[in-house]
């Protein structure tokens, strides 16, 4: 059975503001048709992995990927599409 492409893929990402990292080696896969939410306290780097995962965010570290593309090796517009 042929697996299907990952629509969002982070893979040992690690972002952050100004000194040091707020998230460290995080690793997230979301098939098509899958609904996740992110959950913790307060501080924990929830916002940081939107961030991420939506092109705000440029990580220090690791592979972002949305349906096979990096977002970040793309113009504005298609990553908008």
């Amino acid at each position: 059975m042929l697996v299907p492409e990952p629509l969002l893929l982070l893979d040992a990402v690690c972002a952050g503001y100004g000194r040091g990292s707020v998230i460290d080696g995080v690793t997230i896969e979301v098939q098509p048709g899958e609904e996740v939410g992110l959950v913790g306290p307060n501080g924990s780097g929830k916002t940081t992995v939107v961030r991420v995962a939506s092109r705000a965010l440029r990580p220090t570290a690791g592979a972002v990927r949305i349906a096979g593309k990096d977002p970040y090796s793309i113009s504005g517009r298609e990553a908008a599409r």
